[in-house]
């Protein structure tokens, strides 16, 4: 089974019960900090390969 982020399962239970704004921002908020994160991680990977090749 794949896994889904944390914003499709907030979706997914939303459509199954009622979710409140605290639990639908939280789950925004976690989902932005993994995405700036993963972006974070690339552009230092991208710095390193970059001055390694100079």
């Amino acid at each position: 089974m794949e896994r889904k982020n944390d914003l499709e399962l907030m979706v997914l239970i939303g459509s199954k019960r009622f979710v409140t704004d605290f639990e639908l921002l939280t789950s925004l908020k976690n989902e932005n900090v993994r995405l700036y994160s993963e972006k974070s991680l690339s552009m230092i990977e991208f710095r390193k390969l970059n001055s390694s090749s100079k």
